[in-house]
């Protein structure tokens, strides 16, 4: 076109600028050198402002003066005339058409009306062109929105089918039909392909499902049900669809959808369950703004609640709770709506009366508005684990009191003769002050001798009775760590005496640490009179207890002059029933009770290698944080 015109006209330059749809400028030229093409677009924003045929004409060109270029130098363009271009549609401005002479040259009223003619043609070309490269653009887009629907579908191994309920043909696509293990070819496509594969159990309430949807009574299909893989297996699978077209009468006359294999999501569900159901534990959500709960299924099984109970109000899950623990359940919530989780152990009372033990565990959630709307977590029945854990203990607590009274039937032959020994002083003395009567020098001796006796036997005995004591419903106090060693210490002088081992002690530290003192009696007892056995063989028979401070423990020390302990026996020293004492002088509990004893402080008991002789450490926590919730 614009080269007709240019020979038409005897132009010198002919071109054309125009946006496009995107509003992107491009031009179209004829003879013109390349430095001009970017003169036309300022000449294009101008001419696009008049509606008749636009002429600069001078020795000096306005257009060089308007646009700031070198086209007269270049080009010696003097005389041009231009007409706006319009979409043919909007009838508004996208460009313009220009002819350019290097001389005088002036266009009679034809040519003005031919250029006209010219102006209108192109704008034709230009609309043609653009509803085409609309048409192919469209095309391009429903290709590539066709592509990215197949992939998609690929990607989500979606099987698809649209079903012709006038004619009752079904059309599978290839995914669906690997979905049932089989070649689309050796489908019928019709509805038997789908209904001869369902499983009976399933096929009635899927039925009911897809006339819900076709009568209008659901906006959309969605079931759940088997199919029969060419394999033989059944597949578990997931159906969705809706009515994509009715008739004048809104009966559905055309139904389509998606089916995906979701077996090993079943499976897993399955799976899950059984772990859950195993392991006691369930799943829970609470919503602060409706005040609802929701259970998995195993929380209704722990609660013996009825499945069908749904929203459980939080008065009514409280109720479960008896009074003393009411008030701390419903704080832990609201420690999870300030942002912050929960985890403790409650006691119960479900439905049916049975008593229960649950750890609870929650945490917040927060919605958009970083508000804590919802909180989740998980309830486990721990009753088992408790009653257990609590025979346990009531074992260990009759072990301790089994190696007590070992120890008090070992040490009653010696505490016979150690009070044997101050009654006869006692009755001796009495005998006597009928005698020193009229002495009062000699009589206050023998009161004194008197005293130190009694207190002697006093000491005996009240260190018999508190170790005999069981330590189960004692509190855990603070209390001076080197006050407990002297005390125990008395208990078992008498067994030092009669093997004639002497027994040194380095009590300076008074450090308080928090723990149960008949517990830490009975470690020190049993620790200082397995030193004893050990020493009394040795020449120097000698035991060193010490008490000192480490880092954050108290620590205490048994050394005894013994020949040491073999590495294999080091091994298994702390085991229960262990003993390298003969047979009726042991009965190898007691290293495993002290070591019990010990780590319900949160404390450690081990063997120090640093010394020659046997050394038993043992150290006690000073941060009472852990102890306390032991």
């Amino acid at each position: 076109m614009l080269q007709v015109i240019q020979e038409l006209y005897q132009a010198d330059q002919v071109f054309l600028s125009v946006i496009d749809s995107e509003q992107q400028k491009f031009i179209v030229s004829h003879q013109i050198e390349d430095d001009f093409l970017a003169a036309p677009q300022s000449l294009c924003a101008s001419e696009i402002m008049s509606e008749s045929v636009y002429h600069f004409f001078s020795q000096i060109s306005d257009w060089e003066k308007k646009t700031g270029t070198h086209f007269y130098q270049k080009n010696h363009i003097t005389n041009l005339y231009s007409v706006r271009i319009c979409d043919s549609k909007t009838n508004l401005a996208i460009g313009t058409l220009g002819i350019g002479f290097k001389g005088l040259t002036a266009f009679s009223d034809r040519q003005i009306k031919l250029l006209s003619v010219f102006k209108n043609q192109i704008e034709k070309n230009i609309y043609t062109r653009m509803q085409f490269n609309q048409l192919v653009s469209t095309k391009v887009q429903f290709k590539e929105s066709q592509d990215i629907k197949e992939k998609f579908l690929d990607c989500s191994k979606l099987g698809s089918w649209d079903w012709n309920l006038t004619t009752d043909e079904i059309r599978y696509d290839s995914r669906w039909a690997n979905l049932v293990g089989v070649d689309v070819a050796e489908l019928n496509q019709n509805v038997n392909d789908w209904a001869s594969r369902v499983h009976p159990d399933d096929k009635q309430r899927v039925l009911e499902d897809i006339q819900k949807c076709l009568s209008g009574q659901t906006s959309s299909y969605e079931n759940t049900h088997r199919l029969k893989h060419a394999n033989g297996d059944w597949i578990w699978t997931l159906d969705r669809g809706v009515v994509f077209e009715r008739d004048e009468n809104k009966k559905a006359v055309r139904f389509l959808g998606t089916q995906l294999d979701i077996t090993k999501y079943i499976n897993n569900d399955f799976f899950s369950s059984e772990i859950q159901k195993a392991a006691h534990i369930g799943g829970w959500q609470f919503d602060f703004i409706q005040q609802k709960f929701k259970f998995t299924d195993q929380v209704y099984a722990i609660l013996n609640l009825d499945p069908t109970n749904e929203n459980l109000s939080m008065e009514a899950f409280l109720d479960f709770f008896p009074d003393e623990e009411r008030q701390r359940i419903f704080m832990s919530f609201l420690k999870n709506q300030e942002c912050q989780s929960f985890e403790g152990v409650y006691q119960i009372k479900s439905p049916n009366g049975q008593k229960k033990i649950l750890e609870i565990i929650g945490h917040p959630v927060e919605n958009s508005f970083d508000f804590v709307s919802k909180s989740i977590g998980v309830i486990q029945d721990i009753t088992d684990k408790y009653e257990a854990e609590k025979a346990i203990e009531e074992s260990r607590v009759r072990a301790t009191m089994a190696s007590k009274m070992a120890s008090l039937g070992e040490l009653s032959a010696g505490v016979a003769h150690e009070i044997n020994n101050p009654l006869a002083i006692l009755m001796g003395t009495v005998n006597s002050l009928e005698i020193f009567f009229n002495d009062k020098e000699k009589l206050k001796s023998k009161v004194e001798t008197m005293n130190k006796a009694i207190h002697r036997i006093a000491k005996i005995v009240k260190g018999l009775g508190k170790f005999s004591r069981s330590a189960e419903n004692t509190e855990m106090i603070f209390v001076c760590l080197s006050d407990i060693i002297a005390e125990a210490i008395v208990m078992t002088e008498i067994k030092a005496k009669k093997w004639d081992v002497k027994i040194h002690t380095n009590l300076d530290s008074k450090q308080r640490v928090y723990c149960n003192p008949l517990e830490i009696e009975q470690v020190v007892i049993n620790l200082v009179n397995n030193a004893i056995d050990a020493a009394h063989a040795s020449p120097n028979k000698t035991v060193q207890v010490n008490v000192f401070d480490q880092n954050q423990y108290a620590v205490f020390q048994v050394i005894d002059s013994g020949g040491g302990i073999s590495a294999d026996v080091e091994e298994k020293i702390f085991n229960p029933f262990f003993t390298t004492k003969p047979l009726g002088e042991g009965t190898g509990l007691g290293l495993s009770i002290c070591k019990g004893i010990v780590e319900s402080h949160k404390g450690d008991i081990g063997i120090n290698k640093n010394f020659q002789q046997t050394c038993f450490e043992v150290k006690i926590p000073l941060d009472v944080t852990d102890v306390k919730s032991a």
